[in-house]
């Protein structure tokens, strides 16, 4: 652990923007990590915009998209499906049902 550099990304939340390209530089062997570090700053800049507007919003704004809402109406009906076709009732007593020979 003695030898290993801090990460970029921890770098780059405490501000030490130098230290951060640095460190990229050695891991990567590059010299322009500018879209890394762009990348690190958007991301970092993301999350505390989440955590900032706090749980809610954000189970919110997956609830809102499409696709989610899609997924969990198949799932819905997928339920009431079985518990109005009775399966669950069939899976449970076929073991009583269907005599052993």
């Amino acid at each position: 652990m003695l030898f290993l550099p801090e990460s970029a990304r921890f770098l780059v939340q405490k501000g030490k923007l130098k230290e951060a390209e640095a460190t990229l530089i050695k891991i990567t062997g590059q010299n322009d990590i500018t879209a890394e570090l762009r990348e690190i700053s958007e991301t970092l800049n993301k999350e505390t915009e989440y955590s900032s507007n706090g749980f809610l919003h954000m189970v919110r704004q997956i609830y809102r998209s499409v696709p989610v809402k899609r997924v969990i109406a198949i799932g819905c009906a997928l339920q009431a499906f079985q518990q109005l076709a009775g399966i669950n009732t069939v899976m449970y007593y076929s073991t009583t049902m269907i005599p052993r020979p």
